[in-house]
């Protein structure tokens, strides 16, 4: 076996010998290369995922609890970066859960049902009071929780005090609540209603006008009616809060779209509206023709009477001179005989008009005037600036004719769009961020560079090494042979009777058998 290795390594030490230095230091770096993408592909694949133990964040002393029980059981761990959570392998993540939720883990230092258990008869009427309030505020906290996008809440509830009198007025509760929100979330109305709602019928006597709620960053979350104005909030803080809705869902949704053509960062939106509050009431009683051509109606009953009459002239006759019934210098009858004609048409048509009757009630929200300025971060004398100006401002001149109700010009709209191309000053400069990653690489390649020099200059050493070891053997295996000669030993028969005795052992082991048999007799 040692010869075969020592047959292999001097082929390879022959093989290595017959490149150039250059093919060396390729064969070297490949080398080494394959062993560390090796090295670190077994590292990182043995590296167990870590997952969260817990959906919703803990309190400090929630995590020291939880922290304790799994040291005690040598579960490894480890904790998020906000400290609110336990990272543990994803493998074991189920049976954690389990057997901590058996251990009651976590407590936490909140107040539970558990606390009417352990109460005795000399609790007074305030301290059952105080008590009563601190469960229905955690537990109350416990089901907000449960809300979509809710990491964490904190509850503070106000119970009306008793009252000795009757009285009509009976005496209400109300609430604060300070919402934790998942990072980049934001409830809708929706759900901003239903939880007002869910808190109002919780907690006893609570109308909703009596709950004030907010998120970590201090927003306030107003309730909205189906009517749509806000409770406790005077009219003109309903209208900017309405302008302010609209305005901002207008710039987001441009800012979304722009930053998908240009860039996120490349791209600043912002907008001005203003929105028509009023609220009109409009009765039409409108006629009109049903032939618009001739403008008439339609003939609903033709009516046409036609009368003739022909004959002769009467003679004259009566009294001569003026009569009593007669009118003094009135014309007489026709004077002598002939013939008379008479036609007569008469045509009555009632016709029938379109009777519209229309009762209009316009909505009180419409925008009425829509500003909208655009920067974007490209140089002023870069050669597209303006194709991307001219572009942007057909789609900003879209959107002002599609959200104004009424009819506008060109001229109008283009009197409502800015937009400016020169680079940003404002906001934080990428160089530096990429002088830190220029020099994290840098300082990964040098110390993958330390490595391999270090790895190249310990087999280098070592091979050294192994030569100076070899030839120390030689050297010392030719004065070994040079000084044998030089020695004066002289075998006594003592150590000649055992070499020959072991050689007769060796090559006639049956006949050393009987000698030795032999020699045991004798003794």
């Amino acid at each position: 076996m040692n010869e075969q290795l020592q047959v292999l390594k001097g082929k390879f030490a022959e093989l290595y010998g017959s490149y150039t230095t250059k093919q060396k230091a390729i064969a070297g770096a490949t080398f080494l290369f394959l062993v560390i993408s090796l090295s670190l592909w077994v590292y990182f694949a043995s590296r167990p995922e870590f997952v969260p133990l817990f959906r919703n964040s803990l309190s400090v002393e929630e995590v020291g609890q939880v922290k304790a029980e799994l040291e005690s059981k040598g579960v490894q761990f480890k904790l998020s970066e906000d400290g609110r959570n336990i990272l543990v392998p994803r493998k074991d993540a189920p049976g954690l859960t389990v057997d901590l939720a058996a251990a009651g883990l976590p407590k936490g230092s909140n107040i539970s049902l558990d606390i009417f258990e352990n109460m005795g008869f000399g609790i007074t009427e305030r301290q059952f009071d105080v008590a009563e309030r601190d469960v229905l505020q955690n537990h109350l906290a416990k089901l907000i929780k449960g809300f979509s996008g809710v990491t964490d809440s904190r509850v503070m509830i106000t119970l009306p005090k008793e009252q000795l009198f009757l009285s009509n007025q009976e005496g209400t509760a109300t609430a604060s609540i300070l919402l934790q929100l998942e990072p980049g979330m934001k409830l809708d109305q929706k759900k901003i209603n239903t939880l007002y709602h869910f808190v109002s019928k919780t907690v006893p006597n609570l109308p909703i006008e009596n709950i004030v709620i907010t998120d970590q960053y201090s927003n306030m979350m107003e309730y909205v009616n189906a009517e749509g104005s806000d409770i406790g909030m005077t009219a003109y803080e309903q209208q900017r809060s309405i302008e302010r809705r609209v305005q901002e869902d207008i710039q987001r949704d441009l800012l979304n779209m722009l930053g998908t053509i240009i860039g996120m960062d490349k791209v600043y939106v912002y907008t001005k509206v203003r929105l028509n509050f009023d609220k009109v009431k409009e009765d039409q009683r409108l006629f009109e023709p049903v032939d618009e051509e001739n403008q008439e109606g339609i003939a609903i009953m033709v009516e046409k009477i036609q009368k003739t009459f022909s004959g002769t002239n009467a003679e004259v006759g009566g009294v001569p001179g003026t009569g009593e019934t007669d009118v003094p210098q009135y014309p007489g009858g026709a004077q002598g005989q002939g013939k008379s004609e008479m036609e007569e048409v008469e045509e009555r048509v009632n016709r029938e008009v379109n009777r519209i009757t229309r009762d209009i009630v316009r909505s009180p929200y419409f925008i009425e005037d829509l500003t909208i300025n655009v920067g974007v971060d490209l140089p002023a004398d870069s050669p597209d600036a303006e194709t991307t100006k001219e572009a942007i401002e057909e789609i900003l001149k879209n959107v002002v004719r599609s959200a104004i109700s009424k009819e506008v010009d060109d001229n109008y709209i283009a009197d409502r769009i800015k937009v400016v191309a020169q680079p940003f000053q404002g906001k934080p400069e990428p160089v530096q961020m990429e002088d830190n990653t220029l020099l994290y690489y840098a300082l990964a390649a040098l110390a993958g560079a330390i490595m391999i020099g270090g790895i190249v200059y310990f087999i280098m050493r070592r091979k050294r090494k192994r030569k100076e070891e070899d030839t120390a053997v030689l050297q010392v295996d030719e004065a070994g042979e040079k000084e044998i000669p030089d020695l004066e030993y002289t075998e006594t028969e003592e150590v000649m009777a055992r070499k020959q005795l072991e050689k007769l052992a060796k090559q006639r082991p049956e006949e050393f058998a009987n000698l030795l048999r032999v020699w045991l007799q004798e003794d």
